[in-house]
């Protein structure tokens, strides 16, 4: 009888998937900056660095 377990591979592969998905909503809810200056990319700096 042939046992069916799940390789590491694909255990590998399913993680990185939902590292990805993780990854790709947390960079969505960062805020824009209003314009694009040194300033605001600072200052969006400073709000990330509180989290």
């Amino acid at each position: 009888m042939k046992e069916s377990y799940m390789t590491t591979n694909r255990l590998e592969a399913f993680y990185d998937a939902i590292i990805a998905i993780i990854v790709t909503v947390l960079v969505l809810e960062l805020p824009q900056p209003a314009t694009a200056s040194i300033e605001s990319i600072l200052a969006i700096k400073l709000l990330i660095s509180h989290i």
